[in-house]
């Protein structure tokens, strides 16, 4: 009787030593998991912030052209379309990165956040296909613009050299910019797809 009161006894610290252990485990999977979690917050931030200075350039822009139209002589339609253009650039980025700005990484579902992500960086892909021969076009509209606005030589040459100049600057920043979301947005994938792996 002693025997199997001992086993009881031995039975029962093992169990509770069992769920203590457990207990602990689950803990240091939580704390992991918040931590991974993080580190994926400071991989997405700059998807985030990208979104708002492209909006925002955009945004600025639009006044910039209605002054050009008045300074440089611009033709109504010229202004009219590089406006549109301005403003279905500032509208797509609203909507390329809402799904992002509206995530929350801490608390979100990882398989639907890497789908947004896969969009996001789609939809960068997407764009640049159809915003470089726009931009093409519309630098040669400009060049067509200046040269029939009857300026003198001296403030055409101004005007095509600060085109030329902010054009390559916007190129070389378009390009870096591209970059980085594809950049980041496979960093942020790579870490979802570990983190998944670490769950199983």
């Amino acid at each position: 009787m002693d025997t199997k009161t001992f086993d009881t006894a031995e039975l029962l610290e093992m169990k509770e030593q069992i769920a203590l252990l457990k207990s602990k485990l689950e803990k240091e999977t939580i704390v992991n998991d918040t931590m991974l979690r993080r580190v994926l917050n400071d991989k997405a931030r700059p998807l985030k912030t990208m979104g708002l200075g492209k909006t925002l350039a955009c945004f600025l822009a639009v006044p910039l052209m209605l002054w050009c139209n008045w300074f440089l002589g611009m033709s109504m339609l010229f202004t009219i379309v590089t406006i549109v253009y301005l403003s279905f650039a500032f509208i797509y980025t609203y909507i390329t990165h809402r799904d992002i700005n509206r995530m929350d990484l801490m608390n979100d579902d990882l398989v639907g956040v890497g789908e947004k992500v896969a969009k996001l960086k789609r939809r960068y892909s997407s764009w640049v296909l159809y915003d470089i021969p726009l931009v093409l076009c519309w630098l040669a509209w400009f060049f067509y613009e200046r040269k029939n606005a009857g300026l003198s030589s001296e403030n055409l040459d101004a005007a095509l050299n600060g085109v030329l100049i902010g054009g390559t600057i916007g190129l070389i920043m378009g390009v870096m910019r591209y970059r980085k979301v594809q950049r980041v947005a496979n960093d942020v994938l790579q870490q979802i797809k570990e983190m998944k792996e670490d769950i199983k």
